[in-house]
Parts: structure tokens; C-alpha cells; sequence
């Protein structure tokens, strides 16, 4: 990314002053280029095939940006500049998809306003929530660990025969009943966020499907647990009260587990969330199986392979899209939309820029947009190869040439190039 100055510089370099365009002529096609992307992106039908987004925003030297990413093909679904980031301007982003089902957010006040105004579940990021955790078990370490110091000193002294004078005892006791303390609170914030990890797994404990209520008691339990800790300063009550705050938000994922649209065959005796949770326990099953390390936890999941694909097999008779919503759960179980943490892989795309140029227009933006889903992904193990329009299912005349085939195309189409 350079300025079109810099820009200017390299063409003269490659072509020679005088075929080389100046900068303003080069901020012209920006602009023209930048709304040909703009009608481009919207007759392609993207905004109505997204359902699920990651949302955040990004200020750029002051400016705004709002920036919406779909999580399964990191499809770029909304990159607009705004006045402000308050709900009404988040709103209109939203409005863009007439399918949108799931959000997931970091939280901000202005994003969740525009989430609460639009008909659609909201999930808190799991990333951004994560990084509670850790700062509150270092303060709780510190202190456990300063309360053992002093406690062994007090009783180095006690039990010293070469020490004169009075013994602290009453320090000693002191000490022990901080230190006894301490343990306490820390076990239960390792306790309560093993139930918060717990509750953000697809499966519980008997690999079978999570429930929503099940998560949400788990959370509850982690909460009082937090509220038992007595020790200043340590961020806990800060944390149980956003664990109480965004209880429902944190699950919003386990509830598109169960609302995948299930049709049953005409005289079954079987319903819809049976359906799921028989197909939700052979997946539990399989996934637990790939990932076990030692040979005793393979053979106990072994044992429990031929229920899991004999539950499976039930289904087919009962169930008439089975292959459909087989194929969904899967998706879903194996990359549950729990955190916004692509959009931030956008954002720092923009950061880049931030160094180079003061602001950035809307059309400037637009040819991010379009560069970005349009150029096939390189390292990455389950996209390399494929652009995020590709992966999507967005059809683009000339996109076998790249973006700028696409823009290319477009432009002689229309006219704007002889």
C-alpha cells in the first residue's frame, strides 16, 4: 500500500515522465474505480447469501470504519465509513442482509445497540472475553504466592531455636488463615473458568450435543463461584458481573445448533431436537476420537462408536433432508461462530494504511473490499486456493482474471474504457 504520490514516483520510474499518470489522475480513477466496485459488490447477491457475521469497528486517524466479515469465507461484507460507531449507523449496516441470523461482537456499546435493534442472535466474542480470565488469575497467583512468603517467614521465626525474644504466634496464625484464603480464592477461579470453557464447548461431558440451559447453568455456577472471592483488587467481581451481563449472549451459538430446520418423514414418531441430538452425538463422538491422545480414552470412545452410528442410521428413517442437516450440524459443531476475531484479521489490513495515508474515502474502501474478496487465499490450510467470493458461492464475470479482471471487464462493459 503506497500514496498515489508515491505511486506516481514508481510509474514515472517504470514508464517515463511523461506517460507516467500524476497523482491527482490517479486519486480520479480511485474514485471512479472505487464506485464501478461498489455496484459490482452489490449485484452480486453476497449480502443475501451471509448469515452469520463478525462485526467491529476501527478508527482511522479519528475516522470511523465499520466492518462486517462473514467468518466462514472471510468475505468482506461491509466496509463503510461512518460519523460516528453508535447504533443508529451500525443499524444501517445490518440492514444490508435480509438473512443475517448470527452476530458476534466484542462487546462495544454502540455495536450492541445497533445488534438489540435488529432481528437477529447476538454472540459475545469469545476472544475478546478470554482475556478476562488471565489477568484475574495473575493478581490472584500474586497474592497467594505473597501470602506463602510471609506465612513461611512468620513460621522460620516460630520454629528457629536460635531465635531469642517472643515468639509470633499470633502473626503466624495470622498468616496461615491469609494464606488458607488465598488457596481458596484461587481454586475458585480455576474452577469456575474450567465451567466457562466447559459452557463455550459444543458437547458436554458425555459428548453428546449441549443444551442451552445446561451452558447457561454452568455459567451460573462459574459466577458464584467468582462472587466467593474475597481478594481486592483482583478483577473477579468485574468479571462475574459480565459473566451475569452476557450469560445469553455467550450461548447464542448453541442455539443454532438446535434450530437447524429438520423435516421429519409423515407418520414419524421421532421430533426435531431428537433428530439433532442423535446426529449431535455421532459428530461428539468422532471429534472426541480425533482428538484423544492416550490409547484408554480411544478405546472408550470405541465402545461407543457403534451407538453413535446406529443412532445415526435411525435418523435416516425419520428424517427426510437428513443429508441437509447432517451436513449443517457438522459445519456448525466443527467451526461454531463463537468469535470475532476475523473481522480483527481485516482490521489490521487497515492498519497497515493508517501509516501511509492521513484518511481514506468510501471508494478507496470499495476496492479494498473487492481486492480482498476476489483474491485467493495462499497459506492458509482450509482456503488456500479459493477466494472468500468463491468459498461464499458469489459468482463473478472475470474473476478467473483476478480484481482487476473483474474491474476490467466490468469497466468495458459499460463504456468507461475504449
Amino acid at each position: 500500500p503506497v500514496s498515489t504520490r508515491r505511486a506516481h514516483a514508481i510509474l514515472v520510474v517504470a514508464f517515463g515522465e511523461r506517460f507516467a499518470p500524476a497523482d491527482n489522475t490517479l486519486s480520479r480513477w480511485v474514485l471512479k474505480y472505487g464506485r464501478l466496485a461498489r455496484r459490482i459488490m452489490a449485484e452480486s447477491a453476497a449480502s443475501a447469501m451471509i448469515r452469520f457475521v463478525a462485526a467491529d469497528e476501527i478508527y482511522f486517524h479519528g475516522q470511523p470504519i465499520l466492518c462486517a466479515v462473514d467468518p466462514r469465507s472471510m468475505t468482506i461484507a461491509a466496509l463503510e465509513r461512518s460519523l460516528d460507531s453508535q447504533g443508529d449507523s451500525w443499524e444501517i449496516v445490518f440492514s444490508y442482509f435480509p438473512n443475517l441470523e448470527l452476530m458476534a461482537s466484542d462487546m462495544g456499546k454502540g455495536l450492541l445497540a445497533g445488534i438489540d435493534r435488529f432481528d437477529a442472535a447476538s454472540q459475545v466474542d469469545l476472544l475478546h472475553f478470554s482475556w478476562l480470565w488471565p489477568d484475574v488469575g495473575k493478581k490472584l497467583s500474586e497474592r497467594a504466592q505473597d501470602a506463602l512468603d510471609s506465612e513461611y517467614l512468620y513460621r522460620d521465626h516460630v520454629f528457629d531455636p536460635h531465635c531469642p525474644g517472643r515468639k509470633p504466634w499470633k502473626a503466624l496464625a495470622e498468616a496461615e488463615a491469609i494464606t488458607a484464603q488465598c488457596l481458596d480464592d484461587y481454586e475458585a477461579y480455576l474452577t469456575a473458568r474450567e465451567l466457562f470453557y466447559q459452557a463455550m464447548s459444543p458437547f458436554d461431558s458425555n459428548h453428546c450435543l449441549a443444551t442451552e440451559k445446561a451452558q447457561l447453568a454452568l455459567l451460573d455456577r462459574a459466577t458464584e463461584l467468582l462472587r466467593t472471592i474475597e481478594a481486592p483488587r483482583s478483577g473477579a467481581k468485574k468479571l462475574s458481573n459480565s459473566l451475569e451481563t452476557y450469560r445469553e449472549r455467550l450461548v447464542a451459538f448453541t442455539r443454532a445448533l438446535w434450530d437447524i430446520d429438520v423435516k421429519l418423514r409423515e407418520g414419524s414418531n421421532w421430533r426435531k431436537k431428537r433428530v439433532i441430538a442423535a446426529l449431535g452425538f455421532y459428530h461428539g463422538v468422532v471429534n472426541a476420537l480425533a482428538k484423544a491422545r492416550s490409547h484408554r480414552e480411544k478405546v472408550q470412545l470405541c465402545s461407543l462408536l457403534p451407538r453413535a452410528c446406529e443412532l445415526r442410521a435411525e435418523v435416516y428413517k425419520h428424517c427426510e433432508n437428513v443429508h441437509e442437516v447432517d451436513a449443517a450440524l457438522e459445519l456448525e459443531v466443527n467451526n461454531p461462530l463463537r468469535s470475532s476475531s476475523m473481522v480483527e484479521c481485516i482490521n489490521s489490513k487497515l492498519r497497515k494504511l493508517e501509516v501511509i495515508l492521513n484518511h481514506v474515502n468510501q471508494p478507496f474502501l470499495n476496492l479494498i473490499a473487492l481486492e480482498h474478496n476476489l483474491t485467493p487465499f495462499e497459506r492458509s490450510e482450509k482456503r488456500a486456493g479459493r477466494s472468500p467470493y468463491e468459498m461464499l458461492g458469489v459468482p463473478i464475470e472475470g474473476d478467473e482474471d483476478g480484481f482487476l479482471g473483474v474491474l476490467l471487464s466490468r469497466a468495458r462493459r459499460e463504456g468507461m474504457l475504449k
